[in-house]
């Protein structure tokens, strides 16, 4: 079990050195872009911890410290970025450091062997944890979080995570992919029961056949291990699909992967879709399915995304996805999270951003559900050439498995300062 836990450290710190050392050569070839962000900011919110018994209220000011540095070539990409908040607020924290973000990724693209790396770390407080900042990871990808049903009360939650990628010969009629991922998530100072510390860790093994110029044939297997209250226990997967390009804008998929968790129950999912370019800045992509649960009533799986520029300035993102899981290797839950964006430019200088997430994730053993919803408007205007300024309403609500139900509204006004820098 520590062999399990120190493989998942050794690992992620392994990634991070190597991305780290391939810096000196990529900025060589490619050059480095910095950029040094400080903002200042002020916030009241009213119930921001979403107790559904005695509201509390929170008024606080922000000074927040952001850094990144990227370089590309063509063949290579490396990115690093970190930020975190030192906050003063009128709660017991009084002032401390806030949401501290790490994350690191790493590609390398050739014929003969590609590579993918990504490092990421978060810390968040459980008071102030609303849907927009837990339906996104560190790349603004739509996730539902694995412990969603158990996150309320006050303590901090840090999610670790890892992920690499080595693909053979991917532009040969066989390549061959191998992926290492692991996440760890740790909790401190909860009050709710069911935050309990995990680890989880997944092997994956991947062969593709090319038939023919627009068709290809995919399988692999998958292994897995979750450790939790001491006690490990492991999946295993197995899966195959196959993919048609039918035009330069038509993309049509197949597949099946069967799960069968050691505590849990087997299932298997069969899902197809398409990924349509509709123009060059517009794209769906959808696919839809069933999975066939030992024991238990089928569920439908579905994920989808729609990127449309409606106009010169309006542009939309909308996604949604509904998935089985059993993120304990044990229980099997059902998670759905959607996701709705629009970007409009007011003016050369000022855009207003709205933001709709919503997240719920169930338990078919006991038929209980939780679910989180967000809605978020932002105003941003450019003051001078590095200065802006950000104002905005953040709305969220929270239902239990119980059926208890609380709602939180936030203003918030902030400046931000930035500094970029290039070189070679």
């Amino acid at each position: 079990m520590r062999y399990r836990i120190a493989t998942w450290r050794v690992a992620g710190l392994a990634g991070s050195v190597l991305a780290l050392v391939g810096l000196a050569g990529l900025a060589e070839e490619g050059g480095l872009r910095s950029t040094l962000t400080l903002s200042q900011g002020v916030e009241v919110a009213q119930n921001p911890s979403l107790s559904t018994g005695e509201e509390d209220s929170l008024r606080e000011a922000r000074v927040g410290l952001g850094y990144t540095l990227e370089t590309r070539t063509r063949t290579e990409a490396l990115r690093f970025s970190a930020r975190g908040d030192v906050r003063a607020a009128t709660d017991e924290a009084g002032v401390d450091v806030a949401r501290p973000e790490l994350a690191l990724r790493y590609s390398r693209a050739a014929p003969r062997l590609a590579l993918a790396l990504d490092v990421a770390a978060r810390q968040s407080d459980l008071r102030v944890l609303d849907a927009t900042a837990l339906g996104r990871d560190t790349d603004g990808a739509l996730t539902v979080p694995s412990d969603l049903e158990d996150l309320e009360g006050a303590g901090t939650r840090t999610d670790l995570r890892f992920s690499a990628r080595a693909t053979l010969d991917e532009e040969r009629p066989v390549s061959v992919t191998v992926g290492l991922a692991g996440q760890r998530l740790s909790y401190a100072g909860t009050t709710a029961p069911g935050l309990v510390d995990r680890t989880r860790l997944a092997l994956d093994l991947g062969a593709r056949f090319a038939l023919s110029r627009v068709t290809r044939v995919e399988a692999g297997l998958g292994f897995g291990t979750v450790e939790e209250d001491g006690a490990a226990r492991e999946i295993a997967t197995v899966r195959a699909g196959v993919q048609s390009a039918r035009s330069a804008r038509l993309v049509a998929r197949a597949g099946v992967e069967l799960a069968f968790p050691e505590a849990g129950r087997d299932r298997a999912t069969l899902l197809a879709g398409v990924t349509h370019r509709l123009s060059p800045r517009s794209e769906l992509s959808f696919d839809g399915g069933v999975t066939l649960i030992d024991g238990a009533d089928a569920e439908p799986v579905y994920r989808a995304r729609l990127m449309h520029a409606l106009s010169r300035r309006l542009e939309a993102d909308a996604r949604i996805r509904r998935e089985v899981t059993s993120p304990d290797g044990q229980e099997t839950t059902v998670s759905t999270g959607a996701l709705l964006g629009l970007d409009l430019t007011l003016t050369p200088l000022s855009q207003l951003s709205l933001d709709a997430t919503l997240l719920r994730q169930g338990d078919i053993e006991t038929d209980t559900r939780t679910t989180r919803l967000a809605l978020s408007s932002n105003y941003r205007r450019a003051l001078t050439e590095d200065w802006s300024a950000a104002m905005g309403l953040r709305l969220s609500a929270r239902e239990t498995g119980t059926g208890a139900r609380a709602s939180s509204e936030a203003l918030f006004l902030r400046f931000e300062r930035r500094w970029q820098t290039r070189g070679r």
